[in-house]
């Protein structure tokens, strides 16, 4: 097992104790039911693979992407229906930011503009609200819509690593998933994040060979820069980018991630130079990442998101943001045993359950009982998803996989980044098409797939 396969298990087992750790912390015995549940379906499943995919090997390839595709559609349009139509928490400031846009009034509030949030989103939204109009269902077609781009990244990603019949179960887990079918009801950006990480994986492959076109570099550049509006924690992208060439490449690495990183910036530096204009500092994207990495590094942090009381110095959103961030590094330099247990924390939070996301999806808008189910299912298919993971982890070796290796790197990044900032279990979707692809890959094993579409 390479080193990357080993931090790939890593990641694995320490999903799996937060699976097992997650009802503990919350003090909530009954909340084993739906993981045990779910880890017997997945286990089921896993079973039944070899019928199951012989089933699924007697459709063309383009019948079984439109069955899928369609149930995947049919899905989130029920969900749409069926959860409360408004946005609540962050999406509802993203649904504001994108209205405020498109309606000719700037990215701000009425007090005036602002970059406290990533503009990536709201602006694709605020696009979107100039083509159909502004409004809470144009907004709920937009998450379907963007929902459904994911399912297909999921599809092309894990086809293109792992083989046919991996591409096609990761279709159908991604399709199905009640983690990304609630969540298409919302605008959250975790699903955009998602397609921009794929085509960012991919290209960062392709560009393993020496012969690789600087096209390719300014286009991995311009995704990576992308990736920076929607999410900042892109903009360490080209790092990892290095770490995946430096084996094979030498110095041609160091010359293509410094390329790459310079087209990032290129594609940031408008919205860089507009908040220098419109806030008098040169914000590279937003003005939230001292807020979010305070709230979840202080004396009082439980890992979770919290308000905090304002620090002395602050004025305006830039000085928070600068005063935050610096009081947060301190802290945790000052108390790296109290870090630790939060860092625990973290991973419990963001990896033993995809049940927060019904804080987006909710917000305490439906009863108790219907939100209680609607948590238990995400469970249920969470921890089922865990299983096939683990299986594509040791019985597969998806993480050492050559075309694997920088979306197994990405997915090292992401679980290693949100030890550090606040725990909300929707910060793994943004990596979920590279798990229902390590799943494809395990619920593929020991299936032969059709010898004249076999991979050599």
């Amino acid at each position: 097992m390479t080193v990357l396969g080993r931090a790939g298990a890593a990641v694995i087992v320490a999903w799996g104790a937060a699976l097992a750790l997650f009802p503990i912390y919350k003090g909530l015995w009954l909340g084993f039911a739906p993981v045990l549940m779910g880890l017997g379906l997945g286990a089921t499943l896993w079973r039944w693979r070899s019928p199951l995919s012989s089933w699924m090997d007697r459709w063309s390839n383009r019948q079984f992407a439109v069955a899928a595709l369609s149930m995947a559609l049919v899905a989130r349009i029920a969900a749409a229906l069926y959860f409360p139509l408004a946005q609540s928490n962050d999406h509802e400031m993203f649904y504001r930011l994108a209205a405020s846009v498109a309606g000719g009034t700037g990215y701000g509030w009425g007090y005036g503009p602002s970059a406290f949030f990533p503009p990536g989103l709201p602006l694709l939204l605020a696009l979107w609200f100039a083509v159909v109009g502004i409004g809470l269902w144009q907004a709920k077609i937009f998450g379907i819509v963007l929902g459904m781009v994911c399912v297909w990244a999921t599809y092309r990603i894990a086809d293109w690593a792992f083989g046919r019949m991996a591409g096609r179960w990761a279709l159908v887990l991604a399709a199905t998933s009640p983690t990304l079918v609630f969540y298409s009801v919302t605008v959250g950006y975790e699903p955009l994040l998602a397609v921009v990480l794929c085509g960012w994986a991919m290209l960062t492959e392709r560009l393993e060979s020496r012969t690789a076109s600087w096209a390719l570099i300014a286009a991995l550049g311009a995704v990576m820069g992308i990736g920076t509006l929607i999410k900042p924690v892109c903009l360490l992208l080209p790092a990892v980018c290095l770490v995946r060439w430096l084996p094979s490449l030498r110095l041609v690495a160091v010359t293509r991630a410094a390329a790459a990183a310079t087209i990032l910036l290129l594609v940031v530096l408008p919205w860089t130079m507009r908040n220098w204009q419109v806030l008098g500092s040169p914000v590279l994207v937003s003005t939230n990442g001292g807020v979010v990495l305070y709230a979840a590094n202080n004396p009082e942090s439980q890992g979770l998101a919290m308000g905090v009381a304002p620090l002395p110095g602050e004025h305006d959103e830039v000085s928070r943001d600068r005063i935050r961030r610096d009081a947060a590094f301190a802290w945790m330099l000052g108390h790296p045993i109290e870090w630790c247990r939060l860092a625990i924390a973290k991973v419990v939070y963001v990896w033993g359950t995809s049940s927060s996301i019904m804080s987006y999806v909710s917000y305490d808008r439906m009863t108790t009982g219907a939100e209680s189910v609607a948590k238990a299912v995400l469970n249920v298919g969470w921890s089922a998803l865990f299983v096939f993971c683990w299986a594509g982890t040791f019985q597969a070796g998806a993480w050492d996989r050559p075309r694997f290796h920088s979306a197994g790197l990405g997915l090292v990044y992401f679980f290693v980044l949100h030890l550090f900032f606040e725990a909300l279990s929707r910060h793994h979707i943004g990596v979920m098409p590279f798990l229902f692809a390590i799943a494809g890959a395990g619920l593929q094993v020991g299936v032969e797939p059709r010898r004249s579409e076999a991979r050599a």
